[in-house]
């Protein structure tokens, strides 16, 4: 004769994925630095999509013309890097919240 089976306990239930994990500080400080990095590549593509240019005056005598050509390619990538810059700073300051805030519940 067989002998019934006893079956083993429950699984434990999967683990919650804890937040607070103060490592994520170090990942808000590296976003912080991409972030200035991309502003200073910002700033450098917008500098090349401004190109001054002096046209002579037509009248003899007169003060030459200054104009001012706008590189769209280079104001679009400013733009980019600008907006990713945002990115990262928005997520930095979640990852900073993450880090130093969220504490999960004690169980008794």
């Amino acid at each position: 004769m067989s002998s019934p089976q006893t079956e083993s306990p429950l699984p434990a239930a999967p683990a919650q994925p804890r937040l607070h994990q103060p490592w994520r500080a170090l990942v808000a400080l590296a976003e912080l630095v991409l972030a200035v990095l991309l502003v200073l590549g910002a700033c450098w593509a917008w500098q090349r999509g401004l190109v001054p240019m002096t046209l002579p005056n037509a009248k003899p005598g007169g003060p030459p013309y200054e104009l001012t050509r706008y590189a769209g390619p280079w104001l679009g990538l400013a733009t980019l890097l600008a907006l990713c810059a945002l990115l990262a700073v928005v997520d930095a300051i979640r990852q900073v919240m993450l880090a130093a805030r969220a504490r999960g519940r004690r169980r008794a």
